[in-house]
């Protein structure tokens, strides 16, 4: 079983400075069993916004800035994750 990695996740986000990267980072999510509904559903609205960017020669701006925001959104999902998951943590630690 794979298991997950949101600070990957999220260092990987920083480093997608290209469509394909952020392509990329979409499937890597929307292929692992432990990511949450959030995660699944943004990452592949990422996915649908990107699929005719990064398999066409050329693409409208519109659907690039589209194609921004959803990637927005898939990293407001896993930073949220994430951020529950360490206060979980410091709260089992206190306990």
């Amino acid at each position: 079983m794979m298991k997950i990695c949101r600070r990957e996740w999220l260092l990987a986000a920083q480093e997608a400075s290209s469509y394909r990267r952020m392509f990329s980072l979409a499937l890597m999510i929307s292929n692992n069993p432990d990511a949450t509904r959030t995660e699944l559903r943004t990452a592949a609205n990422l996915k649908a916004a990107l699929e005719k960017v990064v398999m066409g020669p050329i693409a409208p701006a519109v659907m690039l800035q589209a194609a921004r925001r959803r990637f927005a959104k898939l990293i407001d999902a896993v930073q949220a994750r994430e951020h529950d998951s360490r206060e979980f943590s410091a709260l089992t630690v206190r306990n």
